[in-house]
């Protein structure tokens, strides 16, 4: 039996894209904090190349990339969202640019993701989010 839900699906959908609205404006004008007010305490990154990053390692990265380049959400497009109580699993496809600040060449980079979310304190947060580079369409 599925647990009862005090949401729709298409709400927590709705406030799931919050989420990457706010990572979209977060590297514009870089916030340690609002940065990591979209991830619960324990969330992990786990990306596609190098090690499992935690909460803090995670925002060290994130916060390189906004300092250094021009980051640039393209597109995020959910594809199947699984809600569970207070647990969502998504699928998901993502692009977005990465433009060096000291000049350099944009980077167009395309993920296939699985993102596993949970509700904190009434909201929705990143809890785990495991990108795959791809490069079709």
């Amino acid at each position: 039996m599925e647990p009862t839900l005090t949401q729709t699906k298409e709400e927590v959908a709705r406030e799931i894209a919050k989420i990457y609205e706010e990572m979209a404006e977060g590297t514009l004008n870089w916030d340690d904090e609002k940065a990591a007010s979209l991830w619960t305490e324990d969330g992990i990154n786990l990306p596609a190349y190098g090690l499992t990053q935690n909460r803090k390692e995670l925002i060290d990265f994130c916060r390189d990339i906004a300092l250094n380049n021009r980051w640039e959400i393209l597109d995020y497009k959910p594809l199947e969202l699984f809600v569970h109580g207070n647990m969502a699993y998504e699928f998901s496809l993502f692009e977005h640019n990465t433009t060096p600040h000291d000049g350099g060449e944009t980077v167009n980079t395309k993920m296939r993701c699985i993102s596993v979310y949970k509700k904190e304190n009434g909201r929705w947060k990143l809890h785990r989010w495991m990108p795959q580079y791809f490069t079709g369409e």
